[in-house]
């Protein structure tokens, strides 16, 4: 188990990171992000707590 654990890992540690986006995508996701910040939604103290729901956006 620690043997196919460790190949796992070293498979991780060897990936690039990148993700793709298309322009129009990039600017709806701003607008979305301004009215949260305007509306009071996203502040810069609770920012992090939205990390997750941005991630599957990122990596796709």
């Amino acid at each position: 188990m620690e043997e196919e654990m460790s190949r796992l890992v070293g498979m991780a540690e060897n990936l690039t990171p990148s993700f793709k986006m298309i322009v129009e995508e990039f600017r709806e996701g701003w607008k979305a992000l301004q009215k949260a910040i305007d509306d009071g939604i996203i502040t810069a103290e609770n920012a992090i707590d939205y990390i997750y729901d941005v991630l599957p956006y990122v990596y796709r």
